[in-house]
């Protein structure tokens, strides 16, 4: 059931602070949308997210902004990081850690881009997942938060010269 009927005041923060970084009204908005779903949304895909919200577009606008829309992911990280350090208890410093965590992400279809079959050490077993690498910085106030992060492919999936073996 619909419940969204405006963003949270955090999600109005980050357009505040990174609405420069997207091309045109539309564009913020659908980064505010997402921002919200991701929050609020018991199911973090893009129907789900969309149907949250009381006034909502098609979820296909949601979706092609994910998908086809140009923005730069790296200049909204970099900037999200300097965000943080604004702030005390999420500030670097020599007491923090950085901390590295290998995730499988499960699915159920075999088409979606980078997916496949990989070894799940805690099931003992091989799941269809996304495979990521993630930095989180840990930060001395207990606050943690992902500094970055990289899909793995399979080598199978791509070229012998772009493949590096994470473990």
């Amino acid at each position: 059931m619909a419940s969204i009927v405006e963003y949270p005041t955090l999600v109005r923060q980050a357009l505040q602070e990174f609405g420069d970084l997207f091309a045109n009204e539309p564009e913020r908005q659908h980064f505010a949308e997402y921002l919200t779903g991701l929050m609020i949304a018991e199911r973090k895909n893009v129907n789900s997210i969309n149907r949250e919200f009381i006034e909502a577009t098609d979820q296909s606008c949601l979706n092609r902004w994910l998908t086809q829309v140009e923005w730069d992911v790296q200049a909204l990280n970099d900037r999200r990081l300097q965000w943080l350090q604004r702030h005390p208890t999420t500030r670097y410093s020599s007491r923090g850690v950085i901390a590295l965590d290998n995730t499988l992400i499960d699915h159920e279809g075999k088409l979606i881009e980078d997916v496949g079959w990989y070894w799940d050490h805690a099931d003992q077993r091989y799941k269809i997942a996304h495979d990521y690498g993630i930095a989180n910085y840990v930060c001395s106030s207990g606050a943690h938060y992902p500094i970055d992060w990289r899909v793995f492919v399979r080598l199978q999936d791509c070229l012998e010269a772009e493949f590096k073996n994470h473990t």
